[in-house]
């Protein structure tokens, strides 16, 4: 549904019962000339057949996708039916993200982190490590987390990446090439809130999990 009306941009509601659906609405936009086209998800081959011929005739086109993870959007885009080289030609790149809780500003407090909590920071046992978590204060209602964190990869597309993509290739060898590329996976930034006090390392077990 249309959950917010926004200035210059046009938005139709999708209505199964009366015929209009993703593919439907899609087609009718194409006819319009858009600047950029929104589609809401892409869930079925037809949908996501419209929005690659509409990226191929030049438009920007923004969507989203259930995967678990930003290079798990390449494998389920081919199991929808794209053919792999169209898949290359037109993705330009994708953000996965989640949310993780935050530590309360209002009772955060330093602690030494244990062995077990280093291990899976990736950190030597020896080497000293404060975390920070929030111990509940009437800010947060005594929880000891308020508000939430952006947890989120980012991988942008570019000629290596697409021609491992149009010769089929693995997960594994299309991550090591994004990494190569600097690519950081949603485990790499919800360490990184971890390692600077705005998230608790056991809200990052539970998002990267």
């Amino acid at each position: 549904p249309v959950e917010y009306r926004l200035p210059k941009i046009r938005q139709s509601q999708i209505n199964d019962r009366a015929g209009f659906t993703f593919s439907r609405g899609l087609r009718a936009l194409m006819r319009q000339d858009p600047d950029v086209i929104l589609v809401g998800e892409m869930r079925d081959k037809e949908t996501t057949e419209i929005a690659v011929k509409a990226a191929l005739t030049g438009h920007l086109v923004l969507s989203t996708l259930h995967t678990n993870s930003a290079i798990g959007t390449l494998s389920r885009l081919r199991n929808i039916g794209i053919e792999p080289f169209l898949v290359a030609s037109t993705l330009g790149g994708v953000i996965s993200q989640r949310l993780a809780r935050a530590v309360c500003p209002g009772c955060k407090t330093p602690r030494d982190a244990d062995a077990a909590e280093k291990k899976l920071l990736g950190l030597p046992e020896d080497e000293p490590l404060t975390l920070t978590e929030g111990v509940g204060c009437d800010d947060c209602g005594g929880f000891g987390m308020k508000g939430r964190r952006v947890v989120y990869e980012m991988l942008i597309m570019n000629d290596e990446i697409s021609n491992l993509v149009a010769r089929e290739a693995d997960e594994a060898t299309i991550l090591k090439a994004a990494r190569e590329n600097g690519f950081r996976s949603i485990r790499d930034c919800a360490r990184d809130l971890v390692l600077t006090g705005e998230i608790p390392i056991d809200a990052m077990t539970r998002v990267v999990a």
